[in-house]
Protein backbone atom coordinates (compact mmCIF):
# COMPACT_ATOMS: atom_id res chain seq x y z
CA UNK A 1 0.00 0.00 0.00
CA UNK A 2 1.73 3.33 -1.03
CA UNK A 3 2.00 5.90 1.95
CA UNK A 4 -0.36 7.73 2.91
CA UNK A 5 -3.19 5.43 0.52
CA UNK A 6 -6.50 4.92 3.10
CA UNK A 7 -6.68 1.39 1.29
CA UNK A 8 -5.14 -1.90 1.42
CA UNK A 9 -5.52 -3.82 -1.74
CA UNK A 10 -4.96 -7.98 -1.29
CA UNK A 11 -6.39 -11.22 -1.70
CA UNK A 12 -8.87 -12.41 1.16
CA UNK A 13 -8.19 -15.55 2.90
CA UNK A 14 -11.08 -17.10 4.76
CA UNK A 15 -10.08 -15.58 7.40
CA UNK A 16 -11.72 -12.79 6.19
CA UNK A 17 -14.77 -14.05 5.57
CA UNK A 18 -16.59 -12.33 8.72
CA UNK A 19 -15.84 -9.20 7.35
CA UNK A 20 -16.61 -9.85 3.89
CA UNK A 21 -20.13 -10.88 5.56
CA UNK A 22 -20.38 -7.86 7.24
CA UNK A 23 -19.78 -5.71 3.87
CA UNK A 24 -22.47 -8.05 2.12
CA UNK A 25 -25.05 -7.76 4.37
CA UNK A 26 -24.37 -4.18 4.14
CA UNK A 27 -24.38 -3.50 0.32
CA UNK A 28 -26.53 -6.33 -1.35
CA UNK A 29 -30.19 -5.73 -0.51
CA UNK A 30 -32.12 -8.40 -0.84
CA UNK A 31 -29.39 -10.77 -1.92
CA UNK A 32 -27.23 -10.84 1.05
CA UNK A 33 -28.65 -13.86 2.52
CA UNK A 34 -27.77 -16.01 -0.93
CA UNK A 35 -24.19 -14.54 -0.52
CA UNK A 36 -23.41 -16.59 2.30
CA UNK A 37 -20.68 -18.76 3.24
CA UNK A 38 -21.59 -22.26 1.95
CA UNK A 39 -22.70 -20.30 -1.31
CA UNK A 40 -19.01 -18.66 -1.34
CA UNK A 41 -17.11 -22.19 -0.72
CA UNK A 42 -19.22 -24.20 -3.52
CA UNK A 43 -18.75 -20.93 -6.07
CA UNK A 44 -14.96 -19.90 -5.09
CA UNK A 45 -13.34 -23.10 -3.51
CA UNK A 46 -14.86 -26.32 -3.90
CA UNK A 47 -15.34 -26.17 -7.83
CA UNK A 48 -13.93 -29.17 -10.23
CA UNK A 49 -10.49 -26.75 -10.43
CA UNK A 50 -7.31 -27.43 -8.87
CA UNK A 51 -6.92 -23.88 -6.49
CA UNK A 52 -3.84 -21.58 -7.67
CA UNK A 53 -0.50 -23.26 -5.97
CA UNK A 54 -0.40 -22.34 -2.29
CA UNK A 55 -3.78 -20.92 -2.37
CA UNK A 56 -5.18 -23.41 -0.50
CA UNK A 57 -6.76 -20.90 2.35
CA UNK A 58 -7.64 -18.08 -0.65
CA UNK A 59 -10.87 -17.35 -1.34
CA UNK A 60 -10.17 -16.63 -4.94
CA UNK A 61 -11.48 -12.69 -4.01
CA UNK A 62 -9.81 -9.73 -3.58
CA UNK A 63 -10.58 -7.33 -1.30
CA UNK A 64 -10.13 -3.48 -0.84
CA UNK A 65 -9.80 -2.93 3.36
CA UNK A 66 -10.23 0.71 4.73
CA UNK A 67 -10.14 1.29 8.22
CA UNK A 68 -10.03 -2.68 9.23
CA UNK A 69 -13.27 -3.18 7.12
CA UNK A 70 -14.02 -3.99 3.89
CA UNK A 71 -14.91 -1.41 1.40
CA UNK A 72 -14.99 -3.58 -2.10
CA UNK A 73 -14.68 -7.16 -3.16
CA UNK A 74 -14.57 -8.72 -6.67
CA UNK A 75 -14.43 -12.70 -6.63
CA UNK A 76 -12.87 -14.99 -9.58
CA UNK A 77 -15.43 -18.07 -10.22
CA UNK A 78 -12.54 -20.55 -11.37
CA UNK A 79 -13.50 -21.82 -15.17
CA UNK A 80 -11.87 -23.76 -17.94
CA UNK A 81 -11.98 -22.20 -21.51
CA UNK A 82 -12.05 -24.92 -24.44
CA UNK A 83 -10.81 -23.69 -27.59
CA UNK A 84 -10.42 -25.12 -30.92
CA UNK A 85 -10.34 -28.37 -28.38
CA UNK A 86 -7.87 -27.34 -26.12
CA UNK A 87 -7.95 -26.17 -22.96
CA UNK A 88 -7.83 -22.76 -21.17
CA UNK A 89 -7.78 -21.86 -17.65
CA UNK A 90 -10.23 -18.62 -16.80
CA UNK A 91 -12.12 -17.72 -13.97
CA UNK A 92 -15.45 -15.71 -14.13
CA UNK A 93 -15.68 -12.40 -13.06
CA UNK A 94 -18.39 -12.17 -10.33
CA UNK A 95 -19.32 -10.04 -7.00
CA UNK A 96 -18.12 -6.80 -8.42
CA UNK A 97 -18.87 -4.46 -5.09
CA UNK A 98 -18.18 -1.24 -3.55
CA UNK A 99 -19.48 0.36 -0.52
CA UNK A 100 -21.43 3.35 -1.38
CA UNK A 101 -19.24 4.92 0.97
CA UNK A 102 -16.19 4.37 -0.74
CA UNK A 103 -17.30 4.80 -4.86
CA UNK A 104 -15.39 7.21 -6.97
CA UNK A 105 -12.21 6.71 -5.37
CA UNK A 106 -11.69 4.09 -8.51
CA UNK A 107 -11.92 1.04 -5.56
CA UNK A 108 -13.12 -1.05 -8.89
CA UNK A 109 -10.11 -0.80 -11.10
CA UNK A 110 -7.25 -1.46 -8.63
CA UNK A 111 -9.08 -4.68 -7.31
CA UNK A 112 -9.60 -5.68 -10.83
CA UNK A 113 -6.05 -4.80 -11.52
CA UNK A 114 -4.64 -6.96 -8.71
CA UNK A 115 -6.66 -10.02 -9.52
CA UNK A 116 -4.96 -9.62 -13.63
CA UNK A 117 -1.70 -9.08 -12.41
CA UNK A 118 -1.91 -12.55 -10.17
CA UNK A 119 -1.76 -13.82 -13.54
CA UNK A 120 -5.56 -14.65 -14.07
CA UNK A 121 -7.47 -14.37 -17.15
CA UNK A 122 -10.54 -12.25 -16.09
CA UNK A 123 -13.92 -13.32 -18.48
CA UNK A 124 -17.46 -11.18 -17.72
CA UNK A 125 -20.48 -12.25 -19.21
CA UNK A 126 -23.03 -10.32 -17.56
CA UNK A 127 -22.02 -7.03 -15.79
CA UNK A 128 -23.64 -3.27 -14.94
CA UNK A 129 -22.04 -0.78 -17.08
CA UNK A 130 -19.14 0.28 -14.14
CA UNK A 131 -17.73 -3.33 -14.71
CA UNK A 132 -17.60 -2.35 -18.08
CA UNK A 133 -15.82 0.09 -17.55
CA UNK A 134 -13.21 -1.60 -15.51
CA UNK A 135 -12.82 -4.11 -18.18
CA UNK A 136 -12.74 -1.58 -21.22
CA UNK A 137 -10.20 0.62 -18.90
CA UNK A 138 -7.71 -2.95 -19.00
CA UNK A 139 -7.35 -3.32 -22.95
CA UNK A 140 -10.28 -6.18 -22.73
CA UNK A 141 -11.02 -8.29 -25.76
CA UNK A 142 -15.31 -7.79 -26.18
CA UNK A 143 -16.47 -11.30 -27.43
CA UNK A 144 -20.06 -11.58 -29.80
CA UNK A 145 -23.31 -11.20 -28.59
CA UNK A 146 -24.89 -13.61 -26.30
CA UNK A 147 -28.93 -12.75 -26.57
CA UNK A 148 -30.65 -12.82 -23.18
CA UNK A 149 -34.58 -14.57 -24.35
CA UNK A 150 -37.67 -14.98 -22.43
CA UNK A 151 -40.79 -16.11 -23.43
CA UNK A 152 -43.57 -14.49 -21.92
CA UNK A 153 -47.43 -16.11 -20.90
CA UNK A 154 -48.35 -13.51 -19.02
CA UNK A 155 -47.03 -10.78 -16.06
CA UNK A 156 -49.12 -11.77 -12.62
CA UNK A 157 -49.99 -8.87 -10.50
CA UNK A 158 -47.60 -9.73 -7.75
CA UNK A 159 -45.00 -9.96 -10.45
CA UNK A 160 -46.03 -6.36 -12.00
CA UNK A 161 -45.60 -5.04 -8.36
CA UNK A 162 -42.07 -6.31 -7.65
CA UNK A 163 -40.61 -5.42 -11.19
CA UNK A 164 -41.92 -1.86 -11.00
CA UNK A 165 -40.60 -1.54 -7.23
CA UNK A 166 -37.06 -3.27 -8.16
CA UNK A 167 -37.02 -0.58 -10.83
CA UNK A 168 -38.23 2.49 -9.30
CA UNK A 169 -35.94 1.72 -6.34
CA UNK A 170 -32.91 2.45 -8.39
CA UNK A 171 -34.12 6.12 -8.76
CA UNK A 172 -34.45 8.24 -5.69
CA UNK A 173 -36.99 10.51 -7.65
CA UNK A 174 -39.48 7.51 -8.69
CA UNK A 175 -39.17 5.48 -5.58
CA UNK A 176 -41.89 7.06 -4.03
CA UNK A 177 -44.14 7.00 -6.99
CA UNK A 178 -43.47 3.12 -7.47
CA UNK A 179 -44.24 1.93 -4.50
CA UNK A 180 -47.40 3.88 -4.30
CA UNK A 181 -48.42 2.73 -7.46
CA UNK A 182 -47.47 -1.03 -6.57
CA UNK A 183 -49.12 -0.71 -3.26
CA UNK A 184 -52.52 0.94 -4.94
CA UNK A 185 -53.32 -2.95 -6.06
CA UNK A 186 -55.30 -1.56 -8.80
CA UNK A 187 -52.51 -0.23 -11.32
CA UNK A 188 -50.71 -3.75 -11.34
CA UNK A 189 -53.92 -5.57 -11.69
CA UNK A 190 -54.92 -3.73 -14.77
CA UNK A 191 -51.25 -3.58 -16.02
CA UNK A 192 -51.17 -7.15 -15.56
CA UNK A 193 -54.77 -8.03 -17.90
CA UNK A 194 -53.04 -5.90 -20.54
CA UNK A 195 -49.85 -7.96 -20.36
CA UNK A 196 -51.95 -11.26 -21.27
CA UNK A 197 -52.88 -9.59 -24.61
CA UNK A 198 -48.88 -7.96 -25.07
CA UNK A 199 -47.40 -11.90 -24.06
CA UNK A 200 -48.78 -13.63 -26.60
CA UNK A 201 -48.92 -10.97 -29.09
CA UNK A 202 -44.79 -10.24 -28.39
CA UNK A 203 -44.29 -14.20 -29.03
CA UNK A 204 -46.02 -13.76 -32.69
CA UNK A 205 -49.39 -15.72 -30.83
CA UNK A 206 -47.31 -19.20 -31.22
CA UNK A 207 -48.48 -21.99 -28.91
CA UNK A 208 -45.79 -24.04 -27.60
CA UNK A 209 -45.17 -27.17 -30.12
CA UNK A 210 -45.96 -30.47 -29.51
CA UNK A 211 -43.04 -32.16 -27.49
CA UNK A 212 -40.93 -34.50 -29.52
CA UNK A 213 -41.07 -38.21 -28.70
CA UNK A 214 -38.65 -39.70 -26.67
CA UNK A 215 -37.87 -36.70 -24.19
CA UNK A 216 -38.34 -38.13 -20.30
CA UNK A 217 -38.27 -36.69 -16.73
CA UNK A 218 -35.25 -37.73 -15.03
CA UNK A 219 -33.73 -37.03 -11.69
CA UNK A 220 -30.10 -36.00 -12.58
CA UNK A 221 -27.71 -36.18 -15.61
CA UNK A 222 -25.90 -39.61 -15.67
CA UNK A 223 -22.00 -38.71 -16.28
CA UNK A 224 -21.70 -41.39 -19.19
CA UNK A 225 -24.90 -39.19 -21.33
CA UNK A 226 -22.90 -35.95 -20.16
CA UNK A 227 -19.21 -37.48 -21.20
CA UNK A 228 -20.66 -38.12 -25.05
CA UNK A 229 -22.83 -35.13 -25.16
CA UNK A 230 -19.65 -33.04 -24.11
CA UNK A 231 -17.21 -34.95 -27.26
CA UNK A 232 -20.07 -33.99 -29.63
CA UNK A 233 -20.28 -30.33 -28.47
CA UNK A 234 -16.21 -29.75 -28.46
CA UNK A 235 -16.51 -31.37 -31.74
CA UNK A 236 -18.84 -29.02 -33.66
CA UNK A 237 -17.95 -26.08 -31.42
CA UNK A 238 -14.63 -24.21 -31.43
CA UNK A 239 -14.81 -22.00 -28.20
CA UNK A 240 -16.77 -22.59 -25.34
CA UNK A 241 -16.49 -23.17 -21.42
CA UNK A 242 -16.21 -26.41 -19.91
CA UNK A 243 -19.22 -28.71 -20.14
CA UNK A 244 -17.67 -32.15 -18.53
CA UNK A 245 -19.18 -34.63 -16.23
CA UNK A 246 -17.35 -33.07 -13.59
CA UNK A 247 -18.42 -29.30 -14.61
CA UNK A 248 -22.20 -29.93 -14.62
CA UNK A 249 -22.01 -32.00 -11.41
CA UNK A 250 -20.97 -28.94 -9.42
CA UNK A 251 -22.96 -26.71 -11.18
CA UNK A 252 -26.22 -28.54 -10.84
CA UNK A 253 -25.87 -28.80 -7.09
CA UNK A 254 -25.64 -24.90 -6.69
CA UNK A 255 -26.73 -23.89 -2.71
CA UNK A 256 -30.13 -22.73 -2.52
CA UNK A 257 -31.03 -23.97 -6.27
CA UNK A 258 -33.16 -27.14 -7.24
CA UNK A 259 -32.68 -27.94 -10.86
CA UNK A 260 -34.91 -30.53 -12.95
CA UNK A 261 -33.68 -32.87 -15.53
CA UNK A 262 -35.16 -34.38 -19.09
CA UNK A 263 -33.27 -36.27 -21.29
CA UNK A 264 -34.35 -37.64 -24.69
CA UNK A 265 -33.28 -40.97 -26.04
CA UNK A 266 -33.11 -42.36 -29.27
CA UNK A 267 -32.47 -45.55 -30.35
CA UNK A 268 -31.48 -46.45 -26.58
CA UNK A 269 -29.20 -43.65 -26.48
CA UNK A 270 -29.36 -40.38 -24.73
CA UNK A 271 -29.05 -37.87 -27.39
CA UNK A 272 -29.87 -34.82 -25.44
CA UNK A 273 -30.24 -33.41 -22.04
CA UNK A 274 -31.78 -29.85 -20.36
CA UNK A 275 -31.75 -28.55 -16.86
CA UNK A 276 -34.08 -26.02 -15.75
CA UNK A 277 -35.41 -24.35 -12.87
CA UNK A 278 -38.88 -23.00 -10.98
CA UNK A 279 -38.69 -19.38 -9.49
CA UNK A 280 -37.69 -19.29 -5.52
CA UNK A 281 -40.53 -17.44 -3.51
CA UNK A 282 -38.52 -14.42 -3.40
CA UNK A 283 -37.95 -14.25 -6.90
CA UNK A 284 -39.76 -13.29 -9.76
CA UNK A 285 -42.55 -15.68 -11.36
CA UNK A 286 -40.02 -16.49 -13.59
CA UNK A 287 -38.02 -19.48 -14.46
CA UNK A 288 -35.31 -20.41 -16.03
CA UNK A 289 -33.90 -22.64 -18.70
CA UNK A 290 -30.65 -23.11 -17.66
CA UNK A 291 -28.74 -25.59 -20.28
CA UNK A 292 -29.21 -27.85 -22.86
CA UNK A 293 -26.83 -30.55 -23.82
CA UNK A 294 -26.82 -32.01 -27.27
CA UNK A 295 -25.11 -32.13 -30.63
CA UNK A 296 -25.68 -28.67 -31.80
CA UNK A 297 -26.33 -30.38 -35.33
CA UNK A 298 -28.92 -32.38 -33.81
CA UNK A 299 -31.68 -29.53 -34.24
CA UNK A 300 -34.90 -31.28 -33.56
CA UNK A 301 -33.59 -32.60 -30.35
CA UNK A 302 -32.25 -29.23 -28.66
CA UNK A 303 -36.20 -28.02 -29.64
CA UNK A 304 -37.48 -30.61 -28.23
CA UNK A 305 -35.69 -30.71 -25.07
CA UNK A 306 -36.84 -27.00 -24.81
CA UNK A 307 -40.24 -27.09 -25.26
CA UNK A 308 -40.28 -29.95 -22.80
CA UNK A 309 -38.32 -27.69 -20.05
CA UNK A 310 -40.85 -24.40 -21.02
CA UNK A 311 -43.92 -27.16 -21.15
CA UNK A 312 -42.97 -28.13 -17.28
CA UNK A 313 -42.45 -24.51 -16.18
CA UNK A 314 -45.36 -22.49 -17.79
CA UNK A 315 -47.82 -23.82 -15.76
CA UNK A 316 -46.17 -22.47 -12.55
CA UNK A 317 -44.57 -19.37 -13.65
CA UNK A 318 -45.58 -16.08 -15.77
CA UNK A 319 -42.36 -16.48 -17.90
CA UNK A 320 -39.46 -18.21 -18.43
CA UNK A 321 -35.84 -16.91 -19.47
CA UNK A 322 -32.97 -18.47 -21.14
CA UNK A 323 -29.87 -17.34 -22.87
CA UNK A 324 -27.82 -18.33 -26.17
CA UNK A 325 -24.66 -17.54 -28.53
CA UNK A 326 -24.65 -19.99 -31.32
CA UNK A 327 -27.12 -19.59 -33.62
CA UNK A 328 -28.33 -24.02 -33.49
CA UNK A 329 -29.17 -22.87 -29.96
CA UNK A 330 -30.87 -19.41 -30.89
CA UNK A 331 -33.17 -21.54 -33.20
CA UNK A 332 -34.52 -24.02 -30.82
CA UNK A 333 -35.63 -21.09 -28.43
CA UNK A 334 -37.00 -19.34 -31.36
CA UNK A 335 -38.89 -22.42 -32.52
CA UNK A 336 -40.40 -22.17 -28.87
CA UNK A 337 -41.73 -18.40 -28.98
CA UNK A 338 -38.52 -16.76 -27.41
CA UNK A 339 -38.10 -13.69 -28.53
CA UNK A 340 -34.45 -11.38 -27.21
CA UNK A 341 -34.63 -9.26 -24.03
CA UNK A 342 -31.16 -7.56 -24.51
CA UNK A 343 -28.05 -9.04 -26.00
CA UNK A 344 -24.64 -8.81 -24.25
CA UNK A 345 -21.15 -8.83 -25.20
CA UNK A 346 -18.91 -10.50 -22.98
CA UNK A 347 -15.16 -9.27 -22.23
CA UNK A 348 -11.61 -10.96 -21.81
CA UNK A 349 -8.93 -9.23 -19.46
CA UNK A 350 -5.37 -10.64 -19.73
CA UNK A 351 -1.78 -9.83 -18.74
CA UNK A 352 -0.79 -12.82 -21.68
CA UNK A 353 -1.55 -11.14 -25.13
CA UNK A 354 -1.70 -14.54 -26.05
CA UNK A 355 -4.37 -15.34 -24.08
CA UNK A 356 -6.13 -12.20 -25.61
CA UNK A 357 -5.42 -13.72 -29.10
CA UNK A 358 -6.75 -16.77 -28.89
CA UNK A 359 -10.20 -15.47 -27.34
CA UNK A 360 -10.71 -13.63 -30.04
CA UNK A 361 -9.86 -15.93 -32.53
CA UNK A 362 -13.34 -16.81 -32.33
CA UNK A 363 -14.80 -13.68 -31.06
CA UNK A 364 -18.48 -14.27 -32.30
CA UNK A 365 -18.36 -18.26 -32.29
CA UNK A 366 -18.34 -18.97 -28.63
CA UNK A 367 -21.30 -20.70 -27.20
CA UNK A 368 -23.04 -19.70 -23.84
CA UNK A 369 -25.74 -20.68 -21.69
CA UNK A 370 -27.46 -19.70 -18.44
CA UNK A 371 -25.01 -22.18 -17.17
CA UNK A 372 -22.05 -19.84 -17.51
CA UNK A 373 -20.74 -17.00 -15.49
CA UNK A 374 -23.17 -16.92 -11.74
CA UNK A 375 -25.57 -15.64 -14.41
CA UNK A 376 -28.45 -18.16 -12.95
CA UNK A 377 -28.49 -16.98 -9.33
CA UNK A 378 -31.06 -16.41 -6.98
CA UNK A 379 -32.13 -13.23 -7.99
CA UNK A 380 -34.51 -11.93 -5.19
CA UNK A 381 -36.63 -8.59 -5.36
CA UNK A 382 -38.00 -6.73 -2.29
Amino acid sequence: MPSGDPYEIRAATLADWPAIEHFVRATYGPSAPFKSLARLRWQLIDTPYAPPAGASDSLLSWIALHQGEVAGQISLQPGRAFIDGLPLDAGWVVDVMVSPAHRGQGLGHRIHAAMRDAGHTLVTLTMAEATRRIAEKAGCVTLGPVEQLARVRRLSPATLSALLVERTDRRASLRAAGRAFAASGIGPALASQVSGIVGPAWRGFAPLPAPAAGIEDVSGWEPQAVAALWVRMQARLPALFDRSPEFCAWRLAAPDLAYRFARRVRGGETVGLVAWRLPLPCELSVGTVVEVLGDPADAETLAGLVVHAVARMERHCDAVVAAAARPEFLAAYRAAGFRTLRRHYPTVVSSDPAVMQRFAAHGAAWHFSKADHDWDQVHAVR
